[in-house]
C-alpha cells in the first residue's frame, strides 16, 4: 500500500536496500557491559529469577531510565525493607490486579466497594502500625 503522504507530495517511494540500520539509527542509551554490572553469582541468580519474571510498565521505565537502576530495584530488590511508599504501592497493584481479574471474570467492573474491601484486606497483611494503616487506608 502506498502512503498517503507521498501521493500528496507526489513522490514515489523507494527501497532502502543494503543499508545497516545501525548506521542510521543513533541509540542515546550507552552500552554497558553486562560483564562489567554482575559477578557469576549474580548471573546465575537473574536467569533464574527471569524464568518467572513478568515486565511491568514500571520495571520497563526503570530499566529505560538506567539497566542499573533496573537491576538494583527489580531484580535484586534493593531496598529490602518496606517503607510507607513500597507497602502503599504494592498493595495498590494488587488491588488493581484484583480488579481487573474480576473484570476479566465477570465482563462487568466491580464497583468502588469492592476496591476499598481488596485494599483494606491487602494492608491488613502487611506489618503497620496502627496510625501507619489508617493513613495509607484514608489516601
Amino acid at each position: 500500500m502506498q502512503s498517503e503522504f507521498l501521493q500528496e507530495i507526489e513522490l514515489t517511494p523507494r527501497m532502502v536496500e543494503n543499508i545497516v540500520l545501525n548506521n542510521i539509527v543513533k541509540n542515546e542509551f550507552k552500552i554497558i557491559s553486562f560483564d562489567s554490572l554482575v559477578n557469576k553469582e549474580e548471573e546465575l541468580y537473574i536467569q533464574e529469577f527471569l524464568k518467572n519474571y513478568k515486565l511491568s510498565a514500571s520495571d520497563l521505565n526503570k530499566f529505560i531510565e538506567d539497566p542499573r537502576i533496573f537491576l538494583r530495584d527489580v531484580i535484586f530488590k534493593y531496598p529490602f525493607e518496606d517503607n510507607e511508599f513500597t507497602i502503599f504501592g504494592k498493595v495498590y497493584h494488587k488491588t488493581l490486579e484484583y480488579f481487573y481479574l474480576e473484570f476479566k471474570k465477570t465482563g462487568n467492573p466491580p464497583d468502588k466497594n469492592f476496591l476499598e474491601k481488596y485494599f483494606v484486606w491487602l494492608l491488613n497483611k502487611e506489618i503497620l502500625s496502627k496510625p501507619d494503616f489508617e493513613k495509607l487506608k484514608e489516601k
